[in-house]
């Protein structure tokens, strides 16, 4: 996958975000590793409610979505930012 593409795939996660939720967990994500429960806990702290459930779904959602981008070497995954 090249740079353009996976800031396609990127940029179009990111518009279907009406609630600010998967902003919130690439911020969490960009944090470090956690676990789901961590995850939760710390979505929740943000002020979204959300089950460990739902929690582990938007998870999954986004890794789907966003694998393409850590298959790019490093060089390239800092042109994103």
């Amino acid at each position: 996958m090249d740079i353009e593409k996976a800031k396609d795939s990127l940029i179009t996660y990111l518009k279907r975000d009406k609630k600010g939720l998967r902003r919130a967990l690439l911020s969490i994500l960009l944090d470090g590793e956690f676990t789901i429960p961590e995850i939760r806990e710390k979505l929740n702290e943000m002020g979204f409610s959300i089950t460990l459930q739902g929690t582990s779904a938007l998870v999954g959602f986004a890794y789907s979505r966003l694998y393409p981008i850590q298959t790019l070497p490093q060089r390239q995954i800092l042109l994103l930012h």
